[in-house]
């Protein structure tokens, strides 16, 4: 079974993200998109999307269940529990991943051996932050895709590693590039689309909750 969001809602997110990636120069169309295929084992009530096309990942953890999310090197990077999300200041990829290309010191502090240093980033069940692995990470398009540009690839695969109440979990997903199309349909088009996503995605959040919801 998968726990991932539904199409709709994954649509409306998508749409409301924006097509901006993290820190793309100004002006750049982003040809890549990454998407979440399934969270194995399954992880009842857990549920997990890609934000902004290739930029951020999005975990929902409504019955706040201890989850945590594993960094680069294995170490704790992003914990949730019942008082809300933390991160940890001594993890790694709290500091690779404030720029998209990872081109930042990190502090001597901070390394996979050492103790986690908990701040808490937010007070709400879900979260969403920049992760490298469901990225290409180069500004220079991957041999597929120079192969043939005008035509649509898939990059790869990649996975992100996350416990749920102790026990191991993976995040699955895909990186594809699709070439970008030149011009565009009309703005009303556009905001017209948008608006009958969002009817979409709140209609699709409440079935989710009643069906959780319901007595088995």
């Amino acid at each position: 079974m998968r726990f991932v969001l539904p199409a709709a809602v994954l649509a409306a997110l998508a749409l409301c993200a924006g097509a901006a990636a993290h820190n793309l120069p100004p002006g750049t169309k982003n040809p890549y998109t990454s998407t979440v295929m399934v969270i194995t084992p399954p992880a009842p009530g857990v549920f997990a999307a890609i934000l902004g096309q290739d930029d951020r990942l999005w975990i929902d953890d409504p019955d706040r269940r201890p989850l945590m999310v594993l960094g680069y090197e294995g170490e704790p990077y992003i914990r949730f529990d019942k008082t809300g999300v933390y991160r940890n200041a001594n993890s790694p990829a709290t500091y690779l991943n404030t720029v998209r290309y990872a081109g930042v010191p990190v502090p001597k502090h901070a390394s996979a051996k050492a103790t986690p240093k908990w701040v808490r980033v937010s007070r709400a069940e879900s979260y969403q932050w920049h992760d490298h692995r469901i990225h290409w990470m180069s500004t220079i398009n991957p041999p597929i895709v120079q192969t043939d540009p005008s035509k649509p690839h898939h990059v790869f695969n990649w996975s992100v590693p996350i416990e749920l109440s102790g026990k191991k979990h993976t995040i699955v997903g895909t990186l594809d590039y699709s070439p970008v199309k030149k011009g565009g349909g009309s703005m009303i088009a556009v905001f017209l689309a948008i608006g009958l996503t969002l009817v979409a995605v709140a209609g699709a959040f409440v079935a989710v909750r009643i069906l959780r919801r319901r007595p088995r």
